[in-house]
C-alpha cells in the first residue's frame, strides 16, 4: 500500500509532466513547426493517463 506522501509525490509528478506537455504544444505552435505523429501520439497517451489518474485520485 502506498503511503499517503508517495501518492502526493506521484500527484505533483503528474502535474508537472502535464503542465511540461502544454509548454512544449504551446511551443510548437508558435513555432509553427509540426509535431511529428509519433510525437503527438505519445503525448496524447501520457495527458490520457495523467487524466484517468487525475480522476482516480479526485484532485
Amino acid at each position: 500500500m502506498k503511503t499517503f506522501d508517495q501518492i502526493e509525490a506521484k500527484i505533483k509528478n503528474l502535474r508537472n509532466k502535464e503542465e511540461e506537455i502544454l509548454i512544449y504544444k504551446k511551443n510548437q505552435a508558435l513555432k509553427k513547426e509540426p509535431i511529428s505523429l509519433g510525437k503527438a501520439l505519445k503525448l496524447n497517451e501520457i495527458q490520457s493517463k495523467i487524466s484517468v489518474l487525475k480522476w482516480v485520485l479526485n484532485v
